[in-house]
């Protein structure tokens, strides 16, 4: 039911990873969104400009979009391999009555490496947005989330490619970050 009132007026992702107003919201949209940030050559300043407000609050800090997007790039660095993939199913949106504020929230799954220290980390993450618009234009004004699910990985082999190469803990519930 939530799908269906965001059916008219929150963001689609087509394949080329662009938000429209008038398509229904899929796990598969928002894997597209995810996408973009998994890859280095779409992580660009343009991309963080089209899909994000000028001033965001992302992960309790404002920012403009400039530094959400140096924040990507931390992100890239410190993670050069990265997928994410969006729980089958998870994705709940709530528009407001005009349809210009959407709350989304999902549960992400997603695997890190850095081959150059050998580590790495898999888990689920608890992840919300805030989009607004006008004029058909939706745009991400807060994004916040939690990885509520982890394991930490040591690569033990220069293919991180080869699942026998990663040695993971066990699932752990990581700490939440105290208010």
């Amino acid at each position: 039911m939530l799908r269906n009132l965001a059916a008219a007026a929150l963001v689609s992702l087509a394949s080329s990873a662009t938000w429209g107003a008038a398509s229904p919201v899929t796990d598969a949209q928002w894997d597209n969104y995810f996408t973009v940030w998994a890859n280095d050559a779409s992580a660009t300043p343009q991309a963080v400009e089209h899909f994000y407000a000028s001033r965001v609050n992302y992960y309790g800090r404002e920012m403009t979009s400039a530094e959400v997007y140096q924040d990507k790039v931390y992100l890239m660095r410190q993670w050069p391999i990265r997928t994410y993939r969006v729980r089958p199913g998870t994705v709940m949106t709530s528009c407001s009555e005009n349809h210009d504020r959407c709350q989304v929230s999902l549960a992400l799954d997603f695997l890190s490496a850095n081959p150059a220290r050998g580590v790495g980390a898999q888990g689920v993450a608890s992840i919300s947005f805030l989009l607004s618009g006008s004029e058909g234009q939706m745009k991400i004004e807060r994004e916040n989330g939690v990885t509520v699910l982890r394991s930490s990985c040591a690569l033990s082999g220069a293919d991180w490619r080869q699942q026998s190469n990663w040695r993971c803990s066990d699932y752990y519930f990581p700490r939440f970050p105290s208010s």
